[in-house]
């Protein structure tokens, strides 16, 4: 019988009933189950909030790198560095438009204090991080926005307490912020104090695993660790990198791209021709040639889808072709194609690559009715940073065309990658160099 015990050897019938009881173990061990649930929930919270705390700057710092870049020579410094901290926080607002509030409280992770006795959590009136980059105009080591010179070939890509780094030398110590190759941006919450204009810091992700039902209790002395919360930070740098795809020019809405002109990679930086003053060339009607007034062919005009492949956009390492077109009538700057002809075979015919991409300012010499057309084409002597329609990234495979050749399209990156250090008057856009966080 369940429940009961029956006396041996007695003949008598039960004794006692022993009913066993086990109401209120499973509660002991729910009770117990939680001081070990709560604490790993609150750790697994907490490093999912820093985690996301440094997405959110790590974006912010990344498009603030790339604009502070992409308008220098477009915009004064004090312009560009001031529409780069408006597009970062931009990308903490709720509706993409800061003037009209934040409602939904968009930011770099949550803000909270502990205060009270006994200390208790205490949100704030906004409840997020908003960070508010600084313009550190003077290019101070540790400001928020740094211009100054990346280097590559660095292997050590940390910061220094001080935040001084061996792969990035600040403008003011090594040449203008008006033609830095490359800019630095710093995102922070580790609760430092730096001068206004120079930089910013919030307070570190409030940290709420190790605290009590009420927040934990304050230390006397020194903070604890769940005090101190964890600090976050993120860091981009931004370098100029020679242009490996552009788009086409329009005109109606002035943006600058590929117009109707060729020039050859080796008359680019040929001495003899004074690109800085203006090199005269003629078109003749008939011809798609560009000559200049000596007679030396530098270039050809290009057709209104100029690659094999028919696309707008082109790239390094594509086929180009040669075609009439009206004569240049307006001044207007434009991006050229650095081209060389490359061949399979010694005997085969050649085919002309896209080696690079230069800036040109065109200006016509002529009037209606001449022929030649004459142009005047000149040249910067420091490389042009593409404000738009300019990418550093291979966005239209050569390797694609129809008429790929491996061999070819290698002949023309080995020219791309001489031209990059030669490079007055290439187009450049911002390149992702190194991300920290």
């Amino acid at each position: 019988m369940i429940g009961s015990s029956t006396r041996r050897g007695t003949g008598q019938g039960p004794s006692c009933a022993c009913i066993t009881r086990r109401s209120g173990t499973v509660l002991l061990l729910v009770v117990a189950a939680l001081f070990l649930l709560l604490p790993l929930a609150a750790l697994v919270l907490h490093f999912g909030t820093v985690s996301t705390t440094r997405r959110q700057m790590q974006a912010a710092s990344d498009l603030a790198a790339r604009e502070t870049l992409r308008l220098r020579d477009d915009r004064t410094d004090l312009e560009r560095r001031t529409f780069a901290i408006d597009a970062a926080a931009t990308l903490f607002d709720d509706d993409l438009d800061p003037a009209s509030g934040d409602a939904r409280r968009f930011g770099a992770g949550p803000t909270m204090t502990f205060s009270g006795t006994p200390p208790q959590v205490r949100i704030g009136s906004y409840g997020v991080y908003d960070p508010a980059l600084q313009a550190n105009t003077s290019d101070d080591a540790a400001g928020d926005l740094v211009a100054g010179e990346y280097d590559a070939t660095a292997t050590d890509h940390s910061e220094a307490s001080d935040y001084t780094r061996l792969d990035f030398t600040p403008a003011s110590a090594s040449s203008a912020a008006t033609v830095s190759p490359a800019v630095l941006v710093r995102l922070r919450r580790s609760n430092e104090s730096f001068p206004t204009g120079i930089g910013s810091s919030g307070p570190p992700v409030p940290q709420l695993f190790g605290r009590g039902p009420f927040g934990g209790s304050a230390s006397p002395g020194a903070p604890t660790f769940a005090e101190r919360g964890t600090t976050v930070r993120a860091t981009s740098i931004a370098a100029a990198s020679a242009a490996w795809t552009v788009g086409p020019e329009n005109p109606t809405l002035a943006v600058v791209g590929v117009s109707d002109l060729a020039i050859e990679a080796t008359a680019w930086h040929d001495a003899t021709l004074d690109w800085t003053g203006g090199v005269t060339v003629e078109i003749a009607s008939g011809d798609s040639a560009i000559t200049t007034s000596g007679g030396r062919s530098i270039g050809f005009t290009l057709a209104s889808s100029p690659t094999s492949s028919g696309s707008r956009a082109i790239s390094v390492g594509q086929t180009i072709a040669a075609e009439l077109v009206s004569p240049v009538e307006t001044s207007r700057t434009v991006f050229v194609p650095l081209v060389v002809a490359t061949s399979a075979t010694p005997t085969s015919a050649t085919t002309q690559r896209i080696a690079g991409f230069g800036q040109l300012d065109v200006r016509p010499l002529s009037v209606a009715g001449d022929d030649p057309v004459r142009v005047s084409l000149t040249r910067a002597t420091t490389p042009i940073v593409a404000a738009e329609n300019a990418s550093a990234t291979c966005l239209v495979s050569p390797y694609l065309d129809d008429d790929a050749d491996a061999d070819q399209i290698a002949e023309a990156l080995a020219v791309f990658a001489t031209l990059q250090s030669q490079s007055a008057g290439l187009v450049q856009a911002p390149s992702q160099r190194r991300t920290i966080e």
